[in-house]
């Protein structure tokens, strides 16, 4: 025997809404999200590293909420290091109020307990009557101590959505002119006016998909609930009535959810209706288009919940007939100010509209299977997709390592090959050429894109070069005197410098050397011989003077 009646519901998103988790959890700007371009970047630091950046680099921009920064030092790397990228053309400076999300599957979910809350607020105005006083809640619903508080015997499950959008927001605010109150919109803390613009005091909330669809249950514990009435003796607070509603099917329900929410919405109109301003007759426009969604048979249920639902849904609608008559502040910061004056309108798809209505629908056990199966779809692609993400990440965590190892190993290869060429200048210096060029083909070795080496390498080649030069020329003045005196030049200077450089290569000046020379200076002409005596001193200093003088008694 079950002891709750289940009824399968689903549950279509009308006009945006967003159910948040505290101020702590809000996106900052420039720490959790930036913008650019008509989009915003939901950032994650694990992404941030794992892409090569050091977050020490971001500690200042995160402290001082430096947005721009940010987008400068990630650059295009702003796709990759976002967790979740919204389009969203209209800036602002305000943190973005996030929407609650299953923990597992980070999918965003309207929370059991918040439909039950608005369904509460809705069975509140049916309940009551003008009799209660101050505890009026627990004069209508009954006592959570003995157990009899009506909430208990309503269920309502989590239901699941697959995707967020971002929503800009502005306050509808009325202001006062001269003794009269006229509808504006607040740009400021203390600035309204009649004038509308999307940005200044605006705030973006993430918020389900409109159009969005999910699938629910809510359950009415009917037996628990006569098991407390029979123990109550009907003492329970409006028994009667509680009893028509858990005994009930959906469309009893619905009636109760449509009639509570017909009436706020008629209100409303009225509203801003009397309180008119810039854009005004778009909200008019979307209220009456929710009044006419309303069925008369009550099929389904139009109900309000969540972000924006404003003072007068949450009490219940029960404190005022007329929200344009609801008194002034008469202590405090607020003295003389109208009550409850501000309403939060969501700007979607260019239109102003109010926020936070959904679609209550009674649907077949197949349908509600096909719901669950799209969710586990979904939660499935989410299970592959955060693989991916995993391999990815493991994938950028080698290729860093790698580049690291590559870094360390290039670092190390550079240090060695500016030891090896310093070493090879020391050998050049000492003109130890071999050694300074295997130090240097190794360094080549070493690091074969780098061109330091090739510079050393020629000029130490052109250097042995020219020792072998000379050393050639050496060789040929050991050759026979009378050889290389028969290739020298018939001229005086020619001839004693040829002797002087076979002498200095270390031959001696015999009589046979000396009488060779003699004979080539004798085959000249008498012009050039002429030339010996003026030549004497040059050939004293090439010569010697012994062999200078020597030679000159061996000439004719």
């Amino acid at each position: 025997m079950e002891v709750n009646k289940r009824f399968n519901v689903g549950i279509e998103i009308i006009t945006p809404v967003s159910i948040g988790v505290g101020a702590e959890n809000d996106w900052v700007k420039g720490v959790d999200f930036v913008q650019k371009d008509g989009k915003v970047y939901i950032l994650d630091m694990k992404r941030i590293v794992e892409h090569g950046y050091d977050p020490n680099k971001f500690c200042d921009f995160f402290l001082n909420g430096d947005s721009d920064g940010v987008v400068k030092v990630l650059g295009s790397d702003l796709e990759k290091v976002a967790i979740k990228t919204f389009h969203q053309n209209v800036p602002s400076d305000n943190p973005i109020k996030t929407m609650i999300k299953n923990d597992v599957y980070g999918m965003p979910l309207i929370a059991g307990s918040s439909l039950k809350g608005a369904i509460r607020s809705c069975l509140f105005a049916h309940l009551r009557t003008n009799e209660e006083g101050r505890n009026a809640e627990q004069s209508v619903f009954g006592s959570l101590r003995d157990g009899e508080e009506f909430g208990r015997f309503i269920k309502v499950t989590d239901v699941d959505f697959e995707e967020t959008e971002l929503v800009n927001s502005k306050i509808f605010n009325l202001q006062k002119k001269g003794n009269e109150w006229t509808g504006g919109w607040k740009h400021e803390m203390n600035r309204s006016n009649s004038n509308y613009s999307s940005v200044g005091f605006n705030t973006l909330y993430e918020s389900i998909v409109s159009g969005s669809k999910g699938v629910g249950s809510i359950m009415l514990a009917d037996r628990v609930f006569h098991l407390f009435k029979k123990q109550s003796r009907n003492t329970m607070p409006y028994i009667e009535k509680k009893s028509k509603v858990v005994d009930g099917d959906l469309s009893y329900l619905f009636s109760i959810i449509n009639k509570s929410t017909l009436s706020y919405l008629k209100k409303e109109l009225h509203f801003f209706n009397t309180y008119p301003a810039d854009k005004s007759e778009q909200i008019i426009e979307s209220i009456e288009h929710l009044i006419h969604l309303i069925p008369e048979d009550n099929s389904f249920a139009l109900i309000k919940m969540s972000a924006g639902a404003g003072f007068h849904s949450i009490t219940g609608d029960w404190q005022y007939e007329d929200y344009t008559d609801t008194g002034v502040w008469e202590n405090g910061r607020n003295d003389g100010k109208k009550k409850y004056k501000s309403r939060k309108i969501a700007e979607h798809n260019g239109k102003l509209t109010l926020m936070g209505f959904v679609k209550l629908s009674a649907i077949s056990e197949d349908d509600y299977k096909k719901g669950l199966e799209d969710i586990a779809s979904c939660r499935q692609s989410i299970v592959n997709k955060r693989k991916q993400d995993k391999e990815e990440a493991l994938r950028l965590v080698e290729i860093m390592r790698q580049a690291k190892e590559a870094s360390e190993i290039a670092k190390k290869k550079a240090e060695e090959y500016d030891n090896l060429i310093t070493e090879a200048i020391l050998l050049e210096d000492k003109e130890d050429y071999n050694a300074a060029l295997d130090l240097l083909n190794k360094a080549k070795e070493v690091c074969p894109e780098r061109d330091r080496h090739e510079g050393i390498i020629k000029r130490i080649v052109d250097a042995v070069s020219k020792a072998q030069s000379s050393q050639k020329s050496a060789v040929d003045y050991n050759k026979p005197l009378d050889e290389l005196l028969s290739c020298t030049s018939p001229y005086i200077n020619d001839i004693i410098k040829t002797t002087a450089r076979w002498v200095k290569a270390g031959n001696t000046l015999n009589d046979d050397a000396m009488k060779c020379v003699a004979d080539t200076i004798n085959a000249l002409n008498d012009k050039e011989r002429k030339k010996m005596k003026q030549s004497y001193k040059d050939v004293c200093k090439a010569l010697g003077k012994e062999n200078a003088d020597k030679l000159t008694t061996l000439l004719n």
